[in-house]
């Protein structure tokens, strides 16, 4: 499948084919996935990259979507994170959009309306392939949970940010105004930090318990992966 004039949303690594791993070959250079994620006349599709030797191996091939299944986001998407087997994209609405990495299908669901614009929204594994959203929304820490069938995020714990570190102990030199973002750092709980990244409180989301943090020196912002040796264009450049 030729992918000019399609627009890009997103490319994610897969593991080998079924058969391959039933036969406990590793994902390798030569067995390995690329999952593509796509925009083609306003519709979200996907289109599946293979290394191997099999009929569809070096080639592109796109996923067949039904009519009925076809997912037109209403505004531009934005990544929002890579959970489990599914990728979610966020509107500027209160659109979600999934992709399951498994069936290279997408499909949409609906934020609260009284919620306004999809922003600040954290997407958590909590086991069992469950997910949750924790979100800051000015003094609260709301946490929504995907009802199956109903195609919607319903508010599932509600919790003021006084209240939260009130409970924390030795929350003394905490401030309410202090927590700026929640970042994901582990099954089913995440953290309250600074807008530099300074973890302050960390959340269990499905009790909503939280711990307050001593690790002033460890950084929870975005982090990128990289290994050496770098590439010599990379490494020409560096002093």
């Amino acid at each position: 499948a030729s992918l000019r004039g399609r627009l890009y949303r997103g490319a994610f690594l897969l593991d080998g084919d079924a058969a391959d791993e039933a036969a406990g070959q590793r994902t390798s250079l030569s067995n390995f996935r690329i999952i593509v994620a796509l925009g083609l006349n306003v519709v979200a599709r996907a289109c599946v990259f293979s290394s191997g030797t099999g009929r569809d191996g070096g080639c592109w091939t796109m996923a067949p979507v039904a009519a009925d299944h076809r997912v037109k986001p209403m505004t531009e998407l934005c990544l929002a994170r890579h959970v489990g087997n599914s990728v979610y994209w966020t509107t500027l609405r209160t659109e979600i959009i999934t992709l399951d990495k498994d069936t290279a299908q997408f499909s949409c669901s609906l934020f609260p309306d009284d919620m306004y614009f999809c922003y600040g929204l954290e997407f958590v594994g909590c086991g069992g392939g469950r997910v949750r959203i924790a979100r800051l929304d000015h003094r609260d820490l709301k946490v929504f949970v995907f009802i199956q069938g109903s195609h919607e995020w319903v508010l599932e714990n509600s919790v003021p940010l006084p209240q939260l570190i009130g409970e924390v102990q030795g929350h003394g030199e905490l401030k309410v105004n202090m927590p700026k973002k929640v970042v994901s750092v582990g099954e089913g709980s995440v953290v309250l930090c600074t807008e530099k990244g300074v973890g302050l409180v960390s959340v269990d989301l499905a009790t909503m318990e939280s711990e307050r943090l001593h690790d002033g020196n460890k950084y929870y912002g975005p982090a990128y992966m990289y290994q050496l040796p770098w590439p010599p264009t990379i490494r020409a450049c560096l002093p």
